[in-house]
C-alpha cells in the first residue's frame, strides 16, 4: 500500500477553513463579577460623629445603615447604685452616664448599644470593667433609670440608657463613645465607636 500525502495546497485550504470557522464562532459572554456586600469592619468604618456633653449626634447603625440619634444627656460623678447590695471596689468610684437614644431601625430588637470611655490618664474604660480582679456592672443608679429597657425599645421612639464605669479615684471621664448594632458587635467585627462626646 502507498500512503497518500496531502498536497500543500490542500493543507493551506484546510487551515483557511478552520481559521474562518473559529472567527465566525460567537465569543462566550463575559459576566460581570459578583460583589457580595461586606459587613463593616474597623478598616471600612466612617470616622465617628463628634460632639460635647449635651449634644445630639447622628450616625448610621452598622448593619442596616438606619439613622440613630444619640444624646449624652448627663454625667453622674459619683453614681450611686439603686441596688444597695451593689458594692464598689476600694480605691474607685462609679461614674454614670445618661444616654438618650432614638433608633430608626425596624429590627432594633436584635441590637444593642455598647458604651466605652476614656479616663483622664488615657486608659480605656468599659461598663464591664475588670477592676481588682472582678467585673463590675452597676445597672440602674440614682437619678437615671433605663426606660424602657433597651430590649423593649420601640422604633423611632427615644429611650434612656443608663450605664456606668468604674473610675479609679483621682481620675475623671474625658470622653464617652458608643457603638450600636446587631451581629456585627456580637461577632467582634466592629471595634471603633460611631459617635464620641468630649466631657465636659
Amino acid at each position: 500500500m502507498f500512503a497518500v500525502r496531502p498536497s500543500r495546497a490542500l493543507l493551506s485550504a484546510a487551515i483557511v477553513v478552520l481559521t474562518a470557522a473559529c472567527r465566525a464562532a460567537p465569543a462566550a459572554p463575559t459576566l460581570p463579577p459578583i460583589v457580595l456586600p461586606l459587613l463593616p469592619t474597623a478598616g471600612t468604618q466612617l470616622p465617628p460623629a463628634t460632639g460635647h456633653l449635651g449634644d445630639t449626634l447622628k450616625f448610621a447603625e452598622f448593619g442596616s445603615g438606619s439613622e440613630i440619634d444619640a444624646t449624652l444627656a448627663k454625667i453622674f460623678d459619683p453614681a450611686t447604685p439603686t441596688d444597695v447590695n451593689n458594692t464598689l471596689p476600694s480605691g474607685a468610684r462609679w461614674v454614670g452616664v445618661e444616654m438618650i437614644i432614638v433608633n430608626n431601625d425596624p429590627n432594633l430588637g436584635g441590637q444593642q448599644s455598647i458604651l466605652d470611655a476614656t479616663a483622664s490618664d488615657g486608659s480605656v474604660l468599659t461598663t464591664d470593667q475588670v477592676y481588682q480582679g472582678y467585673s463590675h456592672r452597676i445597672g440602674d443608679f440614682q437619678g437615671c433609670t433605663n426606660n424602657p429597657e433597651e430590649i423593649d425599645a420601640v422604633q423611632s421612639q427615644p429611650y434612656t440608657n443608663c450605664q456606668a464605669f468604674v473610675v479609679p479615684n483621682g481620675q475623671s471621664l474625658k470622653q464617652v463613645g458608643i457603638r450600636v448594632g446587631g451581629a456585627e458587635l456580637f461577632m467582634g467585627q466592629v471595634s471603633a465607636d460611631q459617635a464620641t462626646w468630649i466631657v465636659p
